[in-house]
């Protein structure tokens, strides 16, 4: 059940597929999805002390080491893309809107195209008001205490009925999301 939750949060993020990975140096980079260098395929990260390299193959399979904390984010080449957060830390986009759901970066697809993240990191799962707001850490009296403030009585409704877990509540993000836009092109007309 929860790969089939985590794969159609995905698709959320994947509307576009990607053939290059890549790093973007700056938010507005992301925003127009333009990285600074493409890579043909990215490795591994690597994580010491605090410290987070990102180890991408070049076209001729030459491997190129990136430390994070200069970047915004990079791409995978499987379309996953990290946000790079409290200097240098890279959390997956989980879900995108008026709020984003943040996975850690050990976060993978698995052979059938699901998102599958860790719960025992160190790194645990977030969410931010956009973007690029701050990173929160994801619990349920942590996202009540914003839903309070952007969202509305029917929003907190929905959030009471919705499981604790970190999986629970990127569902609700992104359903959230889909309300708040829904309401939001309704105004519009």
């Amino acid at each position: 059940m929860k790969s089939f939750l985590f794969s159609c949060l995905f698709s959320i993020i994947s509307l576009t597929s990607f053939s290059q990975a890549g790093i973007y140096r700056t938010y507005k980079d992301f925003l127009e999805d333009r990285v600074m260098e493409e890579y043909a395929e990215y490795v591994k990260t690597f994580h010491s002390f605090g410290n987070f390299t990102v180890t991408f193959l070049d076209k001729n399979g030459e491997e190129i080491k990136v430390k994070t904390e200069k970047y915004w984010g990079y791409r995978r080449e499987d379309g996953l893309q990290f946000r790079i957060i409290d200097g240098g830390a890279p959390f997956c986009i989980v879900t995108r809107g008026k709020l984003n759901a943040y996975a850690n970066f050990r976060t993978h697809l698995n052979e059938d195209g699901d998102l599958v993240f860790s719960y025992g990191s160190s790194y645990s799962p977030g969410f931010s008001r956009g973007d690029n707001g701050k990173l929160i850490l994801l619990t349920k009296g942590k996202l009540k205490k914003e839903i309070k403030k952007i969202g509305s009585e029917e929003d907190l409704s929905l959030l009471k009925e919705t499981g604790k877990y970190p999986s629970d509540l990127m569902v609700y993000i992104k359903e959230f999301n889909e309300r708040y836009a829904a309401k939001r092109d309704q105004a519009k007309k």
